[in-house]
């Protein structure tokens, strides 16, 4: 928190009298933030990574070729991993998904490999 906001909250918690008592202890809890130099940084800022794709079940399924329900049971089974944006709100990591896909077809076609048999010259 700024000092400017901290001054700013003081001053709400000490002048408005419409405060509730729940109010007034989250402006407490507020204040008792540490307070933010404005010093400027010592080291460089650095760079904010783009927030990830997240994609639906449905999507999931559409990517996989696969029904919402085996979507449902590769993450019952643990194969693939949800966030949740809300409770009821799963969501995956598009490049989790894509990784998945990649190890997939890369399992597959080891096992492919495994049963051809091998003509000698």
């Amino acid at each position: 928190m700024s000092p400017d906001s901290k001054q700013i909250l003081e001053s709400v918690l000490r002048r408005d009298r419409s405060l509730t008592e729940a109010e007034k202890h989250a402006l407490h809890r507020m204040l008792k933030a540490p307070v933010l130099s404005m010093a400027a940084p010592s080291a460089p800022l650095q760079t904010v990574v783009p927030p990830a794709t997240l994609l639906a079940r449905a999507m999931v399924a559409e990517k996989l070729g696969v029904s919402v329900s085996t979507v449902e049971r590769l993450e019952a089974a643990g194969d693939i991993t949800p966030v949740y944006v809300t409770a009821d709100s799963p969501r995956f990591i598009a490049e989790e998904i894509d990784t998945f896909i990649a190890q997939r077809k890369a399992r597959a076609a080891h096992r492919g490999a495994r049963g051809k048999a091998t003509v000698a010259p």
